[in-house]
């Protein structure tokens, strides 16, 4: 059932940015998880256009997150496969990275934008030295090949503080917020921007 999941998950998300947009409420980026046979086994950017357009959505308010794992499955495929999404205009950002067993060779060839640290490198921070160590690897590398980085998991400030430090500003995790239902995000959305 992915493929109709799927669908179903990526046209509500660009029904809710519509809908913010126009309220005001959000002029962010939404990102959305997208499984490896969604995007193998249909026309998903044919998929992608369509609900950017009946929703009236642009390219640079959607994000498609990818794992790791998937897309070092068939590398050469998956280049190809995320050209034609990138030259929609969407964001791409690599999931759970660092479970993954990335070829460096392949990933400085995905059109991606983002490495998000996976949360099995950021529960130790700032405390484990290991832990220290993969985080700022990761960092290091995305800068010098331009990518974001944003990490995964975040529950403490002193996470967020030490990776902010390192060169990590974006994070996610149960500090920022739990999962919560749609009307309660929006008024979450609604407060972040009367903080503003």
């Amino acid at each position: 059932m992915i493929l109709f999941i799927g669908e179903f998950v990526l046209e509500q998300a660009c029904r809710d940015i519509s809908k913010w947009k126009k309220n005001g409420v959000c002029d962010g980026r939404v990102a959305v998880n997208v499984s490896g046979i969604q995007i193998e086994h249909s026309d998903f950017a044919g998929t992608l256009k369509k609900c950017l357009h009946k929703y009236n959505v642009e390219p640079s308010m959607l994000e498609i997150e990818v794992t790791e794992s998937t897309v070092m499955k068939n590398p050469e495929q998956w280049i190809s496969i995320l050209e034609e999404i990138k030259r929609i205009g969407v964001t791409i950002s690599v999931d759970d990275f660092g479970t993954g067993y990335s070829s460096l060779s392949y990933l400085r060839r995905l059109p991606v934008d983002t490495l998000k640290i996976d949360i099995s490198f950021v529960q130790d921070l700032p405390f484990e030295k290991d832990a220290c160590a993969i985080a700022n690897a990761i960092i290091s590398m995305a800068n010098s090949l331009g990518l974001t980085t944003l990490a995964e998991g975040v529950e403490t400030q002193e996470q967020r503080d030490y990776l902010k430090k390192i060169g990590c500003i974006q994070t996610q995790g149960f500090l920022l917020s739990r999962p919560m239902t749609y009307s309660a995000t929006c008024d979450w959305l609604t407060n972040i921007k009367t903080i503003r």
